[in-house]
């Protein structure tokens, strides 16, 4: 796929020192590639608490791996480590 040179800034605003460039309209973030899919949010949001969007963002697959990697942690901390009876690991 070849990409055009297609240049960020206006030639006028790189010589006059202007502070803030400007975009030229024809820029594209993807040139050739069109999208089909209708953006946005897929599911209905209202009324949600702030969990809702938690799960949204990670799923139970992600947590589910979370707590099995910290219960291996913890498994191998008190396997390599002698700990005083009332240690706060120990509690």
């Amino acid at each position: 796929m070849e990409v055009e040179n297609e240049h960020l800034y206006d030639s006028e605003d790189c010589h006059s020192g202007s502070a803030s460039p400007t975009a030229s309209p024809s820029t594209s973030a993807t040139p050739g590639i069109s999208f089909t899919a209708t953006p946005g949010p897929t599911q209905e949001m209202r009324n949600k608490n702030p969990l809702d969007f938690f799960r949204l963002l990670i799923p139970d697959s992600i947590l589910d791996e979370i707590v099995k990697q910290i219960n291996l942690y913890a498994e191998q901390f008190f396997e390599e480590n002698d700990l005083p009876p009332r240690s706060r690991a120990q509690i």
